[in-house]
């Protein structure tokens, strides 16, 4: 093999430019999703659930930590968690609760 060739966007390129790099920029990208299941009820009676919504937050503070706790300083990782879906009114805590995320393991060369 002589080449690998590879594209991506970079948003801290002006529009209108495409940089080149030619040694390794991205090592590594996972997507996963978290299903939270709970028991869900009215909102006045948060005492008989088990409430995911809460469950959730919880867990995004802790996933939150991973890279700070887990990577070097002087090495580079992001865990950033793109979309949290729950619940269908203002008033009801919800059965479940979805958390989508990407993983990128992000080593400059």
């Amino acid at each position: 093999m002589d080449a690998i060739f590879g594209a991506h966007v970079f948003p801290f390129l002006p529009i209108g430019n495409v940089g080149i790099y030619e040694k390794e920029g991205l090592a590594a990208t996972d997507r996963f999703t978290i299903h939270i299941i709970g028991k869900g009820a009215h909102a006045a009676t948060p005492h008989i659930t088990r409430d995911p919504i809460l469950a959730a937050g919880h867990l995004i503070t802790q996933i939150h930590s991973i890279v700070s706790r887990n990577i070097n300083p002087l090495d580079s990782a992001v865990i950033t968690i793109g979309k949290v879906d729950g619940g269908t009114a203002f008033n009801i805590i919800p059965d479940k609760v979805e958390l989508l995320e990407l993983c990128v393991l992000w080593i400059p060369k």
